[in-house]
């Protein structure tokens, strides 16, 4: 595998960026995002201009499909980390 430089990350964001539909592929662009920017192939100004191309609104879990009710959290066994 070949090193990655900063062209090849920017190619990679923004392959991700055009497709995300769903919270996972929003949740990969920003993982790739970060990833480049720790890794310094990436500015932080690149970073926050990647990162705001992507709508706060999609990654968030629709309210819809979270269940608190009782029923669904009697079968988990564990414990919540607060």
């Amino acid at each position: 595998m070949e090193k990655f430089d900063k062209q090849m990350a920017i190619d990679v964001i923004e392959d991700a960026l055009t497709c995300i539909d769903t919270p996972h592929e929003c949740g990969l662009a920003i993982g790739l995002c970060g990833a480049f920017y720790m890794s310094g192939l990436i500015s932080k100004k690149e970073w926050t201009a990647f990162l705001r191309r992507i709508p706060a609104d999609s990654y968030l879990p629709n309210s819809d499909e979270i269940s608190t009710s009782d029923d669904v959290r009697k079968g988990i066994t564990g414990r919540l980390l607060n």
